[in-house]
């Protein structure tokens, strides 16, 4: 099996050494059920879904057919402090993920939405005014009803965080959005326990008892 992560800096984790980066460990934890799964970063800090998609060719492409994780939206809500508008509108937001889920599948591949974490008090000036949670929560109303339309496959971080008891505090950095090196040790745990109902319909893996986030 192959397990592509496709998305921005969070999928990316570059602040701390590989092993310790969420997709690392969520292979980790793949081998020690029993499934030899080849995972794959493919987040580059900063990108949007447009860059996203302009890139799919060379860092997706190849490795169809694959289970891909498609996570973008926290750089495309972004209001620059010099900036009026988000680097992504709206529309070509929902545009960007309908098409990244439809070239997955065209490659033989499982698109798997990951809805992102809540993000808390980002630090920074948003240029329209609005606080960073503020410009987010449309995108990930669209990235929701993106996932309704599509009849998707998803993973709700949030829901996942909040079935775990875990706060924001427990997955965040200073800057209140990316992850700090514990909360990359909870998001593999998160990201496992949406996948694990996924891959047991599969049958790749036979029923597990509930993840533990510790």
């Amino acid at each position: 099996m192959r397990l592509v992560c496709f998305g921005d800096s969070i999928t990316r984790a570059c602040d701390f050494p590989e092993p310790d980066r969420w997709p690392l460990r969520l292979r980790d934890h793949l081998h020690s059920l029993g499934l030899p799964a080849k995972v794959y970063n493919r987040g580059v800090g900063g990108h949007t879904s447009a860059q996203g998609l302009d890139r799919f060719a060379e860092d997706v492409l190849p490795l169809l057919p694959a289970w891909v994780l498609i996570q973008f939206g926290f750089n495309d809500c972004n209001v620059r402090d010099w900036a009026l508008e988000p680097r992504v509108g709206l529309v070509e937001y929902q545009r960007n993920l309908r098409h990244i889920h439809q070239l997955v599948l065209r490659g033989q591949g499982r698109a798997i939405f990951v809805v992102d974490h809540e993000p808390r008090q980002v630090s920074g000036a948003q240029g329209n005014g609005l606080s960073f949670e503020q410009n987010h929560a449309p995108y990930a109303n669209v990235l929701r009803s993106v996932i309704a339309e599509l009849g998707a496959d998803a993973i709700d971080l949030p829901a996942l965080a909040r079935g775990a008891s875990l706060a924001a505090t427990e997955l965040l950095g200073p800057d209140g959005l990316h992850l700090s090196a514990r909360g990359n040790h909870h998001y593999a745990n998160l990201v496992l326990a949406g996948l694990l109902p996924l891959l047991e319909r599969e049958g790749l893996l036979a029923p597990q008892p509930a993840a533990s986030v510790a």
